[in-house]
This record gives C-alpha cells, sequence and structure tokens, in this order.
C-alpha cells in the first residue's frame, strides 16, 4: 500500500539477542542458551575482557571524596568480597545466657516453664530481603523439625523449622509491625515467641553453648562460602566500583546469588 513502510528485522522473530547487545557492548549477537549466562563461553569471556579494561582504567579520573569514600579504590575479587561477607556475623560473640540450636535458633528460660525462641544473629546477618514473617498461633503445638516460622521475601518463603516439642504461648508483637526487627536486634527486640514444652524432658540435650555454637558456624559459613566462590567467581569474576557489567556495585549476597538462589541459601543456613 502506498505511503507504507516496509521495515526489515535484525533479529528474526522468536530469537533473543544477547545480553551483550542489550548492553551496546557488541552489535549483534543471538542467545542461544536460553540466558543461562553463568554456563556460556561467550560471556566468561566477555566479562574477563571487560574486568581486565576496567582494571587498566582505575584511578586514572579523579572520584569526588564522597564517592572515594563509599566505593572501595580498586576492584575486589569474588572471593575477597565473600570473606568480609561472611567473616562478619563471626566477629561479633554469641550471648552466653541462652542455648542453641543447629538450625541457628536460640532458646532462653523466661518466667517459670516458658522459653523464648530467637534466630541468632550469624543468621539474622543474612535476612536483609525479608519483608514479612508469619508467626505461629498462639495455644498451637508443633513437634520437631515442623515449620514454626515462615520468613517471607519478594521471591519466596523460608522455613524455620521448631527445635522443640513446645506450645506456643506468645508471639513478638513488635514482628508484626516490623518484621525486620528479627535481623536487626536478634537477642533482644526481634525474639520470635514464647513457648511451653509438650514434652517434659533433657531439652537443653540437643543445643550448643555460645562457644559450641560459634565453632559450628564458622564450619558451616566456611562451607557456604567455598560453594558460593566456586560455583559464581567465573561469572561475577569482580566486584567493587567498577563492575564487568556496568551495573549496580555488589553490597549483599542477593546480590550474587540472585533472588531464587538467595531463597534457597537462607533455607539451608536454617
Amino acid at each position: 500500500m502506498e505511503g507504507t513502510k516496509v521495515s526489515n528485522r535484525v533479529i528474526p522473530e522468536g530469537d533473543r539477542n544477547c545480553i551483550w547487545v542489550d548492553a551496546g557492548v557488541v552489535s549483534y549477537k543471538l542467545c542461544d542458551r536460553d540466558y543461562e549466562c553463568d554456563k556460556c563461553p561467550f560471556d566468561q569471556i566477555m566479562r574477563k575482557n571487560i574486568t581486565r579494561e576496567a582494571g587498566e582504567k582505575i584511578g586514572s579520573s579523579p572520584r569526588a571524596p564522597e564517592e572515594r569514600e563509599d566505593h572501595p579504590a580498586r576492584e575486589q575479587t569474588l572471593s575477597e568480597f565473600v570473606d568480609r561477607l561472611f567473616a562478619s556475623p563471626l566477629d561479633t560473640p554469641f550471648p552466653n545466657d541462652r542455648d542453641y540450636f543447629e538450625n541457628h535458633l536460640w532458646v532462653k528460660e523466661c518466667d517459670g516453664n516458658v522459653l523464648r525462641i530467637g534466630i541468632d544473629h550469624c543468621a539474622a546477618h543474612f535476612l536483609n530481603d525479608i519483608g514479612d514473617i508469619i508467626l505461629p498461633q498462639i495455644d498451637s503445638v508443633y513437634n520437631p523439625n515442623g515449620p514454626l516460622v515462615w520468613l517471607l521475601s519478594e521471591n519466596g518463603t523460608v522455613a524455620v523449622r521448631s527445635p522443640l516439642a513446645c506450645k506456643i504461648k506468645r508471639n513478638n508483637p513488635l514482628l508484626r509491625e516490623s518484621a525486620g526487627a528479627i535481623g536487626k536486634d536478634p537477642y533482644e527486640t526481634g525474639w520470635i515467641c514464647d513457648v511451653a514444652l509438650t514434652v517434659q524432658s533433657q531439652w537443653r540435650r540437643g543445643t550448643l553453648n555460645s562457644v559450641g555454637n560459634k565453632a559450628r558456624s564458622e564450619k558451616q559459613l566456611a562451607e557456604l562460602k567455598r560453594d558460593v566462590v566456586s560455583r559464581f567467581e567465573s561469572r561475577l569474576p569482580a566486584v567493587g566500583y567498577t563492575l564487568p557489567d556496568g551495573g549496580a556495585r555488589v553490597k549483599t549476597l542477593k546480590d550474587i546469588l540472585g533472588p531464587m538462589e538467595y531463597v534457597s541459601f537462607l533455607q539451608r543456613l536454617l
């Protein structure tokens, strides 16, 4: 029809262009790996080239004082960043006035036969994306290892399992208003619930003291750290002010793992 313009697509219908095309680094390349960039040799080569070029330019242009303060002066390897991230919670001592279970829950005796339950600061350190929390119902009964609390993030839910056979006596009302308190102040205002034992037994039999919990946490975090580095170092070789993909600076574990892997990590931790 007269006056109608005919357009020819560079990328065929149904095909998807490579992320490096969207980034403006290459002019034409189709993705044949369903965006599984961590398994793509082309992506690995491109990231190494961008990282090397960016490393040569670091320090060539003066940055404002506030930028130098907020950002590292050089790129860090992923291993260096993860080392700091995983070492941080272990720098803080575990309170010695309570007992600890293997899933990072602490238990403290209150009045009478009531026990208070919460999450230790080692696990709380990684709960930076929890938007809401589902607390147990009052007078409900739980068996050991049964889901006690659900932590909700934008991309999934994480079950926190009961360490004891117990009956719920009281929930922390603050968590209904601000779920973030569970991570910001886990030993005081961020406690989860008060319970009474339904099976009168030696409940301390499966617990650790503060020293034992630190040793166990060190071993667990070392294993998780090695797993993160081995799986993601080829995909994200460097982090810092200048990034291989030109994106935002990596600040949290979720930035490295991605939303779904982050939820899986929390479930392994708890």
